[in-house]
């Protein structure tokens, strides 16, 4: 008896011995498990800004890809991360400018004009550079989601933060 037999006698037993479960109403697997990636994807895509360059010096790329994540979904998990940032901007926190500049979330603009930080001319100007490099990405693969007139009162508020800065008092 050769070793490619022995194998296909397997295969085919362990074949049979899943069919059971599906004749019996058993069910290995959930429906949901099989069309849903799991858990750990979608915390990979959020905790990477859903960037796969962050992801590889992380280390984390190959597991990530090897869960197939259709784009639809990884559109839908972007949009719940820039939303959730969104919510977070009246707390004026300078992490979630950098987070929402990494998402690339220009469609975020018109709430970042809302809520220009108070304060000290370090968190002010942090504020400035992630709007400025928000309504002036340095690619192109990512075309303006927002009016240009919402880019440019970005642009020019930036800008504006960028003068205040410079003018005024260094203790600021």
């Amino acid at each position: 008896m050769n070793v490619g037999s022995n194998f296909f006698r397997r295969l085919l037993a362990a074949i049979s011995f899943a069919g059971l479960f599906v004749l019996a109403g058993c069910s290995i697997v959930s429906d949901s498990s099989v069309n849903a990636p799991p858990e750990r994807a979608k915390q990979l895509y959020i905790d990477h800004a859903g960037n796969s360059y962050y992801m590889w010096v992380n280390g984390v790329r190959d597991e990530y890809e090897s869960y197939h994540v259709p784009e639809a979904q990884e559109s839908e998990w972007t949009k719940e991360a820039v939303a959730d940032l969104v919510a977070r901007l009246p707390l004026y926190d300078r992490g979630t400018w950098f987070e929402l500049a990494n998402w690339q979330a220009r469609d975020a603009l018109p709430d970042m004009l809302k809520y220009p930080p108070p304060g000290d001319s370090w968190t002010r100007g942090h504020y400035a550079i992630e709007l400025w490099s928000m309504a002036n990405p340095v690619d192109s693969e990512y075309p303006p989601l927002v009016p240009q007139s919402v880019i440019k009162a970005a642009q020019a508020m930036a800008l504006s933060v960028f003068r205040e800065i410079a003018t005024g008092p260094c203790y600021s």
